[in-house]
C-alpha cells in the first residue's frame, strides 16, 4: 500500500501535475500569442526559412530561444512541437526537483513542494514558450550536480557545472545566479578555509562555461551575422540600464514577487531561507552533503534577487527563475515543522507514560 502511494505521488508530481500546468497554454486552448512567445515563433519560423537571427529579423534575446522555437516548428509546423518541448522540460524539472528534494527531506516534503512550486508557476507564466521557462530544467540540473559534487568525480561535475550555465546564459543572461553562487561558495572555501586546491574547480567551471557562447560567436562569424549578435548584446545591457533611480531598481523586489505569494510558496520560501542561514552559523546540521547544499541557497537566493532586478520592471515571468532556490528553503521550512511536530508528539507520548507509571 505504501508504494503504490509513492507511485501515485511520483506521476502526480512528475507527470500529472505538469501537463495540468502547461495545458492552457497548449494550442488547444489558448487560441492566440503573448507578445515573446510571438516574437520567438517568427523568429523560429523565419530560421527554417534560411533566415538569421539579428542580422534578418532583429531581437535582443540570446539565440537559443530561437532555435528550440525553430525545432518545435517542425513538428507540422505548427505550436504543437514548441509545447511539447515545453513539456518535456516541465517534467525534467519536475523530475529532477522532486528527486532532489526527497533525497534530503523525504518524500511528503518533495511532493508538498514540487506541488506547491508547479501551482506557483502558473501565476508567472503568462503565455509559456519563455527563456525562463527553459531554463529552469537546467537550473535544477545545476543543484543536482552540486549535490552530487561530494562524491566521485569532481573534474568532470565542476566542467559541466560550467558547460550547463553557458548554456543557459545563451538562453538568457540573467539565468545564471546557481551558476554564480557556485562560483562564490567555492571562492570563500579557497580563500577563506585556505583550501587553495579549489582553484582547479573554479578554472573547469569557466573553461566549461565558455563551450556554448564560443560556439554561437563561431556559429554567427561563419554565417556573417557576429555584428549583430553583438549589437543584440549590447542592446540588453542599454536595455537594463534605463532605470537608474535606486527606487526603480528596487521596485522588482518588493511589488514583482506578489504572484510568488499566491500560493504561500514565497512565504514558505523566505522563512525557510532564514531559518537555515541561522541554522548553517549555528552549525547545527551535521550531514556534510547537506550543509553544502544550504550554504549553496544562502550564497545563491541574494544573487537571484539582484539578478532579477537587474531591468528595474516586474514582468512575472522574470520570477520564475527564483522557483529552484524558494524549493529548496521551502523545503526546508516544511521539514523544520515536521520535525517539531514530531518532537511535541514525542514529548506528549512520554508524558502520557509518565502519568500512567505515577
Amino acid at each position: 500500500m505504501k508504494d503504490s502511494l509513492k507511485k501515485i505521488s511520483f506521476a502526480l508530481v512528475v507527470f500529472v501535475l505538469p501537463i495540468f500546468t502547461l495545458l492552457p497554454y497548449s494550442p488547444w486552448v489558448m487560441k492566440g500569442l503573448h507578445r515573446d512567445s510571438g516574437v520567438f515563433l517568427y523568429v523560429g519560423q523565419q530560421i527554417l526559412n534560411g533566415g538569421l537571427p539579428y542580422r534578418d529579423i532583429w531581437d535582443h534575446k540570446p539565440p537559443v530561444i530561437y532555435y528550440v522555437n525553430a525545432l518545435g516548428l517542425l513538428f507540422d509546423n505548427s505550436r504543437w512541437g514548441v509545447w511539447t518541448i515545453e513539456l518535456v522540460c516541465l517534467v525534467i524539472s519536475s523530475l529532477l526537483a522532486y528527486q532532489l528534494i526527497k533525497k534530503h527531506f523525504g518524500d511528503f516534503v518533495g511532493l508538498i513542494v514540487s506541488t506547491l512550486w508547479l501551482l506557483t508557476l502558473v501565476f508567472v507564466l503568462q503565455g509559456g514558450n519563455l527563456t525562463e521557462e527553459y531554463a529552469l530544467v537546467f537550473q535544477f540540473l545545476l543543484l543536482v550536480m552540486f549535490d552530487r559534487i561530494n562524491g566521485k568525480n569532481r573534474s568532470i561535475l565542476y566542467f559541466s557545472v560550467g558547460v550547463f550555465s553557458g548554456l543557459m546564459f545563451c538562453i538568457k543572461q540573467t539565468t545564471i545566479g546557481i551558476f554564480l553562487g557556485i562560483i562564490v561558495l567555492t571562492l570563500y572555501k579557497m580563500f577563506g578555509k585556505r583550501q587553495l586546491f579549489l582553484f582547479k574547480n573554479i578554472f573547469l567551471i569557466i573553461l566549461g562555461w565558455t563551450l556554448f557562447p564560443a560556439f554561437w560567436v563561431l556559429y554567427f562569424y561563419i554565417h556573417g551575422g557576429l555584428p549583430n549578435l553583438l549589437e543584440a548584446f549590447y542592446y540588453n545591457f542599454v536595455y537594463s540600464s534605463q532605470n537608474k533611480d535606486l527606487l526603480n531598481r528596487l521596485a522588482p523586489l518588493i511589488t514583482g514577487i506578489e504572484p510568488l505569494t499566491e500560493t504561500g510558496f514565497f512565504q514558505f520560501g523566505m522563512i525557510g531561507y532564514i531559518l537555515l542561514v541561522m541554522d548553517i552559523f549555528l552549525g547545527k546540521d551535521n550531514n556534510k552533503w547537506l550543509v553544502n547544499l544550504l550554504q549553496l541557497i544562502a550564497v545563491t537566493l541574494p544573487i537571484e534577487y539582484v539578478l532579477v532586478s537587474l531591468s528595474g520592471h516586474t514582468y512575472k515571468h522574470y520570477y520564475i527563475t527564483l522557483l529552484p532556490m524558494l524549493s529548496l528553503s521551502s523545503a526546508y521550512f516544511i521539514k523544520v515543522i515536521i520535525n517539531y511536530c514530531s518532537l511535541v508528539a514525542l514529548l506528549q507520548s512520554w508524558l502520557k507514560c509518565g502519568k500512567h507509571t505515577v
